[in-house]
């Protein structure tokens, strides 16, 4: 499963990026040739990947009570969900008492969630395909 929300600003560039086209290699070839277009130095084109990587993570909806680098969405930008992975999360023997869940508790598995841009793993999704960011620096801009 792809999220595919990328928009570009500029309506009315003509090379525009079909954010419906699922090749990864197109979007690469469109970020490099946006940014690399008129001649800028690498040292421009790593700094502008990093503030089109922080607007990924702009809108997070809900931090984490108790971990204050976890944060919680239901939306996000510029990630990709991995069909082919699953992680399993062992839930703690309390819970497992409490509510009655077992070895097989299909709310102990998520997919990995990573950087469209960079590959980096940067969250997990539930079955209920709420994104569970961790290893988060806040940002109060």
């Amino acid at each position: 499963m792809e999220y595919n929300d990328y928009h570009v600003e500029d309506s009315d560039d003509s090379d525009a990026y079909d954010s419906d086209s699922s090749s990864e290699d197109a979007f690469q070839s469109y970020v490099r040739n946006k940014y690399l277009s008129q001649n800028a130095p690498e040292e421009t084109f790593e700094k502008q990947m990093q503030d089109e990587l922080l607007q990924t993570f702009r809108d997070f909806e809900h931090r984490h009570e108790i971990y204050n680098t976890q944060y919680r969405a239901m939306f996000v930008k510029n990630c990709v969900v991995s069909d082919t992975e699953v992680l399993k999360c062992p839930p703690s023997r309390s819970k497992r008492k409490k509510n009655g869940g077992g070895a097989d508790d299909p709310r102990d598995l998520f997919r990995p969630v990573r950087c469209r841009v960079c590959k980096t793993e940067v969250a997990v999704v539930d079955q209920d395909e709420v994104f569970h960011f961790f290893n988060v620096i806040a940002s109060f801009s």
